[in-house]
């Protein structure tokens, strides 16, 4: 069997100019697509992941929100801060 060899790059380009294509279809539609992430703790890995997530969102027009939480919040305060973005008109997605 032979290996394949995958330009990641190129896959990736073809994913963004696809996500842009359907996110101007939504805005075309009046639909501001929203993007939120959640945050508890700060672990580098995740404030990295975060990172990427917003600079992704904001690469192709969608509103982009971060909330976050101390490592000890309560279980009462995540899913207040949860509560609270699903009802934001602006979020589409957590």
């Amino acid at each position: 069997m032979r290996a394949l060899v995958i330009d990641g790059a190129a896959a990736a380009r073809e994913l963004h100019v696809g996500l842009e294509r359907e996110v101007k279809a939504l805005r075309d539609s009046h639909v501001a697509p929203g993007l939120a992430t959640v945050l508890v703790g700060s672990d580098y890995a995740s404030l990295a992941y975060e990172r990427r997530v917003r600079m992704l969102a904001e690469s192709v027009g969608c509103h982009y929100v971060s909330a976050r939480l101390d490592v000890d919040a309560e279980q009462a305060d995540l899913l207040a801060v949860v509560g609270g973005l699903n009802t934001d008109p602006r979020i589409s997605g957590i």
